[in-house]
Protein backbone atom coordinates (compact mmCIF):
# COMPACT_ATOMS: atom_id res chain seq x y z
CA UNK A 1 0.00 0.00 0.00
CA UNK A 2 1.50 3.21 -1.41
CA UNK A 3 1.13 6.07 1.75
CA UNK A 4 3.15 8.11 0.48
CA UNK A 5 1.32 11.74 -0.85
CA UNK A 6 0.69 11.41 -5.03
CA UNK A 7 1.45 14.36 -7.51
CA UNK A 8 -0.08 14.33 -10.59
CA UNK A 9 2.06 16.45 -13.29
CA UNK A 10 1.98 17.69 -16.49
CA UNK A 11 4.89 19.26 -18.49
CA UNK A 12 7.36 17.01 -16.35
CA UNK A 13 9.78 16.20 -19.28
CA UNK A 14 10.45 20.53 -19.85
CA UNK A 15 12.20 23.07 -17.46
CA UNK A 16 10.18 24.04 -14.87
CA UNK A 17 8.07 20.46 -14.89
CA UNK A 18 11.19 18.26 -13.87
CA UNK A 19 12.74 20.69 -11.39
CA UNK A 20 9.56 20.33 -9.84
CA UNK A 21 9.07 16.54 -10.01
CA UNK A 22 12.96 16.31 -8.62
CA UNK A 23 11.52 18.80 -5.48
CA UNK A 24 8.96 16.81 -5.26
CA UNK A 25 10.56 13.47 -5.22
CA UNK A 26 13.42 14.83 -2.27
CA UNK A 27 10.05 15.73 -0.61
CA UNK A 28 8.99 12.32 -0.36
CA UNK A 29 5.94 12.56 -3.08
CA UNK A 30 5.15 9.18 -5.30
CA UNK A 31 5.11 11.35 -8.62
CA UNK A 32 3.32 10.56 -11.67
CA UNK A 33 3.90 12.53 -15.13
CA UNK A 34 2.14 12.78 -18.32
CA UNK A 35 4.58 12.10 -20.81
CA UNK A 36 3.87 11.95 -24.11
CA UNK A 37 6.62 9.65 -25.60
CA UNK A 38 7.92 7.42 -22.89
CA UNK A 39 10.65 6.63 -24.59
CA UNK A 40 12.05 9.97 -24.62
CA UNK A 41 11.49 11.03 -21.51
CA UNK A 42 14.09 13.62 -21.19
CA UNK A 43 15.13 14.54 -18.12
CA UNK A 44 12.93 12.35 -16.57
CA UNK A 45 14.58 9.18 -17.30
CA UNK A 46 16.14 6.75 -14.90
CA UNK A 47 13.86 8.87 -12.15
CA UNK A 48 11.66 6.57 -9.66
CA UNK A 49 8.54 8.16 -10.97
CA UNK A 50 4.84 6.12 -13.23
CA UNK A 51 4.93 7.50 -16.42
CA UNK A 52 1.15 8.03 -17.84
CA UNK A 53 1.65 8.21 -22.01
CA UNK A 54 -0.29 10.62 -23.30
CA UNK A 55 -1.27 14.46 -23.85
CA UNK A 56 -3.42 17.15 -22.46
CA UNK A 57 -6.07 15.74 -24.75
CA UNK A 58 -5.96 12.23 -23.42
CA UNK A 59 -8.82 11.67 -21.35
CA UNK A 60 -8.20 8.14 -20.29
CA UNK A 61 -4.34 8.83 -19.36
CA UNK A 62 -5.47 11.68 -17.59
CA UNK A 63 -8.03 10.31 -15.72
CA UNK A 64 -5.70 7.76 -14.69
CA UNK A 65 -3.01 10.04 -13.29
CA UNK A 66 -5.45 12.19 -11.73
CA UNK A 67 -7.57 9.53 -10.10
CA UNK A 68 -6.26 8.89 -6.39
CA UNK A 69 -4.13 12.11 -6.29
CA UNK A 70 -3.30 14.51 -3.47
CA UNK A 71 -2.15 17.40 -5.80
CA UNK A 72 -2.58 17.69 -9.29
CA UNK A 73 0.54 20.10 -11.04
CA UNK A 74 -0.49 21.80 -14.20
CA UNK A 75 2.98 23.09 -15.70
CA UNK A 76 2.36 22.06 -19.13
CA UNK A 77 1.35 25.13 -21.70
CA UNK A 78 2.27 26.21 -25.19
CA UNK A 79 4.64 29.27 -25.42
CA UNK A 80 5.48 29.60 -29.03
CA UNK A 81 2.53 29.04 -31.87
CA UNK A 82 2.14 29.37 -35.18
CA UNK A 83 -1.25 31.22 -34.74
CA UNK A 84 -3.58 32.38 -32.24
CA UNK A 85 -5.78 29.49 -32.53
CA UNK A 86 -3.01 26.83 -31.55
CA UNK A 87 -2.40 29.17 -28.65
CA UNK A 88 -5.69 29.15 -27.31
CA UNK A 89 -5.82 25.34 -27.85
CA UNK A 90 -2.93 24.79 -25.87
CA UNK A 91 -3.47 26.85 -23.15
CA UNK A 92 -7.30 27.88 -22.04
CA UNK A 93 -9.02 24.71 -24.02
CA UNK A 94 -6.42 21.95 -22.54
CA UNK A 95 -6.55 23.64 -18.91
CA UNK A 96 -10.21 23.52 -18.88
CA UNK A 97 -9.62 19.74 -20.16
CA UNK A 98 -7.56 19.53 -17.18
CA UNK A 99 -9.21 21.02 -14.40
CA UNK A 100 -12.46 20.16 -15.37
CA UNK A 101 -11.46 15.78 -15.39
CA UNK A 102 -9.85 16.47 -12.22
CA UNK A 103 -13.18 18.23 -10.40
CA UNK A 104 -14.83 15.30 -12.02
CA UNK A 105 -13.23 12.04 -10.75
CA UNK A 106 -10.97 13.60 -8.01
CA UNK A 107 -12.99 16.16 -6.30
CA UNK A 108 -11.08 15.56 -2.73
CA UNK A 109 -8.13 16.45 -4.39
CA UNK A 110 -6.00 18.61 -1.98
CA UNK A 111 -4.81 21.11 -4.24
CA UNK A 112 -4.83 22.15 -8.32
CA UNK A 113 -2.18 23.65 -8.84
CA UNK A 114 -1.64 25.63 -12.60
CA UNK A 115 1.37 27.39 -13.72
CA UNK A 116 0.31 30.66 -15.54
CA UNK A 117 2.61 33.62 -16.57
CA UNK A 118 3.08 36.75 -15.25
CA UNK A 119 2.31 37.93 -18.41
CA UNK A 120 -1.28 36.88 -18.39
CA UNK A 121 -1.48 40.49 -16.36
CA UNK A 122 1.15 42.00 -18.63
CA UNK A 123 3.17 44.94 -17.23
CA UNK A 124 2.98 46.93 -14.44
CA UNK A 125 2.08 50.93 -14.25
CA UNK A 126 5.81 53.40 -13.73
CA UNK A 127 6.76 52.01 -11.15
CA UNK A 128 4.00 50.36 -9.11
CA UNK A 129 4.45 46.88 -8.16
CA UNK A 130 1.99 44.27 -9.78
CA UNK A 131 -0.15 42.07 -7.55
CA UNK A 132 -3.00 39.88 -7.50
CA UNK A 133 -5.22 42.63 -7.36
CA UNK A 134 -3.79 44.32 -10.50
CA UNK A 135 -6.31 44.31 -13.54
CA UNK A 136 -4.69 42.25 -16.08
CA UNK A 137 -3.87 43.90 -19.56
CA UNK A 138 -1.91 40.97 -21.27
CA UNK A 139 -0.11 42.23 -24.30
CA UNK A 140 0.84 39.18 -26.36
CA UNK A 141 -1.33 36.51 -27.87
CA UNK A 142 0.58 34.12 -25.34
CA UNK A 143 -0.64 36.42 -22.16
CA UNK A 144 -4.07 36.59 -23.35
CA UNK A 145 -4.03 32.48 -23.58
CA UNK A 146 -2.44 32.15 -19.93
CA UNK A 147 -5.13 34.95 -19.07
CA UNK A 148 -8.05 32.55 -20.34
CA UNK A 149 -6.49 29.61 -18.83
CA UNK A 150 -6.34 30.64 -14.96
CA UNK A 151 -10.16 31.55 -16.34
CA UNK A 152 -10.54 28.05 -16.80
CA UNK A 153 -9.40 27.13 -13.30
CA UNK A 154 -11.26 29.68 -11.73
CA UNK A 155 -14.69 28.43 -12.66
CA UNK A 156 -14.14 25.70 -10.74
CA UNK A 157 -12.66 27.52 -7.33
CA UNK A 158 -15.88 26.04 -5.35
CA UNK A 159 -15.88 22.58 -6.28
CA UNK A 160 -11.68 22.28 -6.06
CA UNK A 161 -9.00 24.12 -4.39
CA UNK A 162 -6.86 26.10 -6.64
CA UNK A 163 -4.10 27.89 -7.02
CA UNK A 164 -2.91 29.54 -9.93
CA UNK A 165 0.94 31.01 -10.03
CA UNK A 166 1.81 33.64 -12.27
CA UNK A 167 5.64 32.69 -13.02
CA UNK A 168 8.41 35.75 -14.10
CA UNK A 169 11.08 34.73 -16.41
CA UNK A 170 12.71 31.59 -14.29
CA UNK A 171 16.09 30.49 -14.94
CA UNK A 172 18.68 27.81 -13.84
CA UNK A 173 20.42 24.67 -14.96
CA UNK A 174 18.10 23.09 -17.92
CA UNK A 175 17.11 26.59 -19.07
CA UNK A 176 17.35 27.23 -22.78
CA UNK A 177 15.16 30.22 -23.16
CA UNK A 178 16.10 32.85 -20.82
CA UNK A 179 19.88 31.58 -20.51
CA UNK A 180 20.63 33.75 -24.07
CA UNK A 181 20.08 36.69 -22.37
CA UNK A 182 23.33 36.04 -20.23
CA UNK A 183 24.95 34.64 -23.02
CA UNK A 184 24.28 37.79 -25.11
CA UNK A 185 25.69 40.26 -21.82
CA UNK A 186 28.80 37.58 -21.74
CA UNK A 187 29.52 38.88 -25.40
CA UNK A 188 29.28 42.38 -24.86
CA UNK A 189 26.28 42.91 -26.16
CA UNK A 190 23.39 45.52 -25.51
CA UNK A 191 20.42 43.90 -24.18
CA UNK A 192 16.55 45.43 -24.73
CA UNK A 193 14.22 43.52 -22.66
CA UNK A 194 10.76 45.19 -23.77
CA UNK A 195 10.33 46.98 -27.20
CA UNK A 196 12.64 49.85 -28.67
CA UNK A 197 9.95 52.34 -28.01
CA UNK A 198 8.77 50.65 -24.43
CA UNK A 199 11.44 49.24 -22.52
CA UNK A 200 10.94 47.78 -19.85
CA UNK A 201 12.10 46.02 -16.11
CA UNK A 202 11.81 42.36 -15.99
CA UNK A 203 11.92 40.36 -13.20
CA UNK A 204 14.04 37.14 -12.90
CA UNK A 205 13.33 34.12 -10.64
CA UNK A 206 15.37 30.94 -9.87
CA UNK A 207 14.57 27.85 -10.49
CA UNK A 208 14.76 26.87 -6.86
CA UNK A 209 12.72 30.18 -5.72
CA UNK A 210 9.90 29.02 -7.82
CA UNK A 211 9.88 25.69 -6.05
CA UNK A 212 10.46 26.67 -3.15
CA UNK A 213 7.31 29.50 -2.90
CA UNK A 214 5.16 26.45 -4.83
CA UNK A 215 5.81 24.29 -1.81
CA UNK A 216 4.88 27.14 0.86
CA UNK A 217 1.39 27.61 -0.83
CA UNK A 218 0.24 23.82 -1.86
CA UNK A 219 -0.41 23.18 1.78
CA UNK A 220 -3.09 26.09 1.99
CA UNK A 221 -6.49 24.98 1.76
CA UNK A 222 -8.35 28.09 0.35
CA UNK A 223 -8.74 28.76 -3.36
CA UNK A 224 -6.11 31.15 -4.12
CA UNK A 225 -3.98 32.57 -6.99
Amino acid sequence: MNLKPIAFVTGGTGFIGSHLIDRLLTKGYHVRALVRNPHNPGFLKGLPIEIIEGDLFSTSALERGITGSDYVYHVAGLVAARSKEEFYRGNRDATRNIVEITARVNPAVKKFVHISSQTAVGPGSGMAPVNESTTPRPLTTYGKSKLASEEEVLKFKDRIPVTILRVSAVYGPRDTATFDYFKSAYMGLELLIGFHDWPARRRLRTDRSIFSGANSIIHGMRSDM
